[in-house]
């Protein structure tokens, strides 16, 4: 497994970014450094949605892309807030893939050893 990068809001994507449909409230498109992996964005999702923060809104990450539906006017406070998830789920992703490598480790390592049991049985065996 390659080492994983933090993910970073970089940018803004104004083209992407529109009315959201509930009144003067915007889809605001937020470009993230790289792709998003799945179980991170799930992680991600979780943390936020349990975020406790006074003008909080609607936010989600699919890819390469973090949503929130705001008022521009709070979007960089909302940002702010973003960053703070965005770490926190940086370091949890970080520490379950950490801890998915030891267990595969652990499970090359076992696989090997009875490998290795098996041919001792092997080469004790007479079929004579």
């Amino acid at each position: 497994m390659s080492e994983f990068q933090d993910i970073k809001i970089v940018d803004m994507d104004a083209e992407a970014s529109g009315n959201s449909g509930e009144g003067a409230l915007k889809r605001i498109v937020l470009r993230l450094s790289h792709l998003a992996p799945v179980e991170w964005a799930s992680m991600f999702d979780e943390a936020w949605r349990t975020h406790h923060y006074m003008m909080k809104r609607q936010a989600s990450v699919a890819g390469n892309s973090l949503t929130v539906i705001c008022n521009p006017d709070d979007l960089q406070g909302l940002i702010t807030e973003l960053k703070k998830v965005i770490s926190q789920t940086n370091a949890a992703f970080r520490q379950m893939t950490s801890e998915a490598e030891v267990r595969a480790a652990a499970a090359v390592r076992k696989a090997a050893e009875d490998r290795q049991a098996l041919q001792d049985l092997k080469g004790k065996l007479n079929f004579d």
